[in-house]
């Protein structure tokens, strides 16, 4: 009987773990932007234009962010550093990584470096059109 329990807490633990890495987030993927207020007032357009936000720590991404850009559905992306001709073209002078996050200079399966709202120098990756 002992050698069942075993069995039946073995493959618990397997299982816990797949599922568990079944979690881990892919570029560009789908997630969910939390149900609270304080969200659904930065992720909702309330003036017509197309949503654009950026959410952290969220589950479906793990270290990544979940954001909406220009109305799309939430995905998984992560902050970017444009090259300094594009940072220039915005109208910007800062486009350096903030100070305490992780920043890439390029950005996953041909995505593109962009200014999620113009005017912030916060540059997020943009995911290829499908």
């Amino acid at each position: 009987m002992s050698h069942i329990k075993f069995l039946v807490s073995i493959g618990l633990i397997m299982g816990l773990g797949l599922g568990l890495s079944a979690c881990a987030p892919e570029d560009y993927g789908v997630c969910t932007i939390p149900n609270t207020s304080k969200h659904k007032a930065a992720c909702n357009s309330t003036d017509g234009t197309a949503a654009t936000c950026v959410v952290e720590y969220v589950f479906d991404c793990d270290s990544l962010l979940c954001g909406k850009h220009n109305g799309d559905g939430p995905y998984c992306t992560e902050r970017c550093v444009p090259s300094a001709e594009k940072c220039a073209a915005d109208g910007n002078t800062d486009c350096s990584c903030p100070e305490g996050k992780n920043c890439t200079e390029t950005c996953p399966e041909n995505g593109s470096c962009e200014e999620w709202t113009k005017g912030t120098s916060a540059y997020y990756c943009v995911r290829p059109a499908e």
